[in-house]
């Protein structure tokens, strides 16, 4: 897709398929949002939802920092360097052993796509890499429709 669409454009695109995870994470340097599936499942806000009040606690801070453009050190975030993850990072609760998965994009927008438990080293296993590429190129393919359909919408206007 272009990369001179507005952000008006790009904000209504992203409403088609993701909603902010919470009011707090809208800014100033980056905003949170989940992804929505097709389906109309939000993974991102599942996981959250099922962990102990302390791990929500926990990333809560970190979205909030990251929100207000800190770096977060590695035990925290981590961004992904495999081949083909291009875009995809991850923060993480150590005590929870879990993670969550996204992926940055325009207008320093976060997407959350997933999540998981049970992770104790540093290295992801195979299948949540493979979710976490299926669900980057699916919310990438139904943005861009989106944003294709309102640009044709706009131009039938004129």
């Amino acid at each position: 897709m272009a990369d001179e669409i507005d952000r008006e454009l790009f904000d209504r695109a992203l409403h088609a398929v993701a909603e902010p995870l919470d009011s707090s994470l809208q800014g100033p340097a980056k905003r949170i949002l989940c992804y929505r599936t097709k389906d109309g499942r939000v993974p991102a806000r599942e996981l959250l939802d099922s962990l102990p009040k302390e791990a929500q606690a926990s990333y809560a801070k970190s979205f909030q920092k990251h929100c207000l453009g800190h770096v977060l050190r590695g035990d925290k975030h981590r961004v992904w360097t495999q081949k083909d993850c291009k875009a995809l990072a991850e923060y993480k609760d150590i005590q929870s052993k879990s993670r969550i998965i996204h992926v940055f994009d325009r207008f320093n927008t976060v997407v959350l796509l997933y999540g998981f438990t049970g992770k104790k080293e540093d290295k992801v296993p195979d299948y949540h890499v493979n979710q976490a590429k299926r669900l980057r190129d699916e919310y990438r393919e139904r943005r861009d429709a989106a944003i294709a359909g309102l640009t044709s919408k706009e131009r039938g206007r004129r």
